[in-house]
């Protein structure tokens, strides 16, 4: 069965063994065991619980693949969701350390704070929000994140609340140039608040960080 060849050849390479030591464990020869990896003969049943033990893996998983809870690990979709969002950090990383450097210089030659102000008060909720993607993609590799039943709605509607405040706050900084008499009363309330290092923690870190969980554990099915 190629299969088993196939997932036996994968969960060997993931133990770190090679066919002759995988061989010498279960008292076979190597072409024995590349035998069965490419499928031109099967293990028997008791072979298979040796093999099962030696690999410290579920017979289920060495036959289809999935172990037995029934979650596939290493999903290319989180894989690359986690590449992305750390390509992401890396890239406000880069940010933080070449712009930032120049949104100072150009606010002392200036003296304009619209643009470092639109930086300070957008792009860390971002950062954060990427950083709680990332976690739950890189924890969803390995295992089954997922929330059954109603819990999945009201950790989305708890993901939209939380994501409210830093996009209220985004929002006012982009447009707080020409805020005009609606955005004002939302400016004043929100500027003291993030001023504070206790509401910058929550409004700019916390809260996005949460938003992205929470949404995240909601969407995924």
């Amino acid at each position: 069965m190629q299969a088993i060849g196939t997932n036996l050849r994968r969960l060997r390479v993931r133990a770190g063994l090679t066919q002759d030591a995988l061989a010498g464990m279960l008292h076979v020869t190597r072409q024995t065991v590349s035998s069965w990896e490419i499928g031109r003969t099967e293990p028997d049943l008791d072979t298979l619980l040796a093999l099962a033990e030696a690999l410290h893996c579920d017979v289920t998983e060495l036959i289809y693949g999935v172990k037995r809870n029934g979650y596939q690990q290493y999903q290319r979709r989180w894989i690359v969701c986690s590449m992305v969002c750390g390509a992401v950090l890396l890239a406000l990383l880069v940010l933080q350390l070449v712009l930032v450097p120049a949104l100072e210089a150009r606010q002392g030659m200036t003296y304009s704070l619209l643009a470092y102000s639109i930086y300070r008060l957008c792009v860390p909720q971002l950062g954060f929000f990427t950083g709680g993607i990332l976690l739950c993609a890189l924890a969803s590799v390995w295992l089954p994140v997922r929330v059954a039943g109603k819990g999945r709605r009201w950790l989305l509607a708890a993901g939209i609340l939380s994501a409210l405040p830093p996009l209220v706050l985004a929002v006012t900084a982009l447009f707080a140039q020409n805020a005009g008499s609606i955005l004002r009363p939302v400016i004043r309330l929100y500027y003291p608040a993030v001023v504070q290092p206790l509401g910058r923690f929550l409004i700019q870190q916390l809260a996005p960080f949460v938003a992205a969980v929470c949404g995240f554990l909601g969407w995924k099915r």
